[in-house]
């Protein structure tokens, strides 16, 4: 353990104690002389995750941790910080998306798919691509699942279409369509999901198709002329 003269503590070597305006009682500040980690929750996504208050702490020793916070059923984002030896906090930060069960269970969430596109294949029908850059630490997914429906109705996340194997070796992925024909508009979705049926949530679709309808008739107006 390390003493330090009293006096107010200084965010640049004290991290969230020297935020918050914390100052010395007894001319001691008991730093974590081997450094740790702090941890931090937010829960309607990365951009809420409150970095001025860390939920729970721990030292560089541990190589897993059980944060002690009761969460809700639902979503929430994780994020770490490391702390050095001296106390100071490192400015960047890692995060994970965790599901909670109604039996409060939790699971990891895989990261959404990328660069979601279409074509139209030779015989008529939609072919989707994407990508998937696995990111170090996420959990990898098992497969890829393929949700359509017409342009004018909801989508059913509950019932995919397709699927698509995850393939480790592999970051770009096609979807050829199986009779799905492209003569008329429809969306689509992607979702990643894991070997626990956990999948990414991502609610973005994309309208893909041609309408090979005919043009519509022009108006006649006699003001006009």
């Amino acid at each position: 353990m390390i003493g330090y003269r009293r006096g107010m503590l200084t965010d640049g070597w004290f991290g969230w104690a020297g935020r918050s305006g914390m100052m010395l009682s007894d001319g001691y500040f008991w730093a974590r002389r081997d450094g740790g980690y702090n941890f931090y929750l937010g829960r309607f996504g990365p951009s809420d995750i409150d970095l001025a208050h860390p939920a729970a702490a721990c030292g560089s020793r541990r190589s897993e941790f059980q944060v002690p916070v009761a969460l809700a059923a639902g979503d929430h984002f994780l994020a770490v910080t490391a702390i050095s030896r001296f106390g100071r906090e490192s400015a960047e930060h890692r995060w994970l998306r965790v599901r909670i069960d109604a039996e409060g269970g939790g699971a990891a969430v895989p990261a959404a798919v990328e660069n979601l596109s279409w074509e139209l294949s030779d015989g008529g029908r939609v072919m989707l691509r994407w990508e998937y850059p696995m990111r170090p630490g996420w959990p990898a997914p098992a497969e890829f699942r393929i949700y359509y429906a017409q342009a004018d109705q909801p989508m059913a996340f509950d019932q995919p279409y397709a699927c698509v194997p995850y393939r480790r070796s592999a970051w770009r992925y096609v979807w050829d369509g199986m009779g799905v024909a492209g003569h008329f508009a429809q969306r689509f979705a992607v979702r990643a999901a894991t070997a626990a049926g956990v999948d990414d949530g991502s609610t973005r679709t994309i309208v893909a198709g041609s309408d090979d309808r005919p043009p519509g008739s022009i108006a006649f107006d006699a003001r006009t002329v």
